[in-house]
């Protein structure tokens, strides 16, 4: 008998083994850049959200052990536009947060843009969930947040882009 059961804790052992061994990892980032990470979670963000979110938690969970940077800011932001794609508005404003908060515990030699006092495209984002949820104000003062931000981008098609995009927000509201 208890040979029996040993049998049954070493096949037990062995085939726990076996499906940690099977994880589906989209990206093997010691051979991959984060700028292809970012760009593919980008690309499938509308097209393909649920297979987002899961290469999003699995590079959360590489990049997270690096520190705060901008991929794990972009990372948090992917996961917010996601979620308020999907309706889920709380999950959204959660990961936008996230994304926000990441961004200040950046070194600010690290960020891409070292002028900006927080990130403006998030900030839209965080206006957009304010204005859907009916918090006029809310919404506004985010958007005069980027609004500010934005003029403090280095890079002028960045800056116009996203000075226009706020600009057509506010007039919505």
């Amino acid at each position: 008998m208890n040979h029996k059961i040993i049998l049954l804790l070493i096949l037990i052992l062995i085939s726990n083994l076996s499906l940690n061994a099977q994880r589906n990892l989209f990206f093997d980032y010691y051979k991959v850049d984060s700028k292809e990470v970012l760009d593919t979670l980008n690309s499938i963000k509308y097209s393909d959200p649920n297979k987002a979110i899961t290469m999003s938690f699995e590079a959360l969970e590489f990049y997270l052990n690096k520190g705060p940077s901008p991929v794990s800011t972009s990372i948090y932001n992917v996961l917010g536009e996601v979620y308020l794609k999907k309706d889920l508005p709380v999950l959204a404003l959660s990961y936008f947060t996230d994304a926000i908060l990441e961004f200040e515990l950046t070194p600010k030699q690290q960020r891409l843009d070292r002028n900006v006092n927080m990130p403006p495209w998030i900030l839209i984002n965080l206006g957009n969930i304010y204005f859907n949820q009916g918090q006029i104000i809310k919404s506004i003062e985010k958007y005069s947040l980027a609004e500010e931000n934005f003029g403090l981008v280095d890079k002028v098609v960045v800056r116009d882009r996203g000075l226009a995009t706020t600009y057509n927000n506010k007039a919505l509201v």
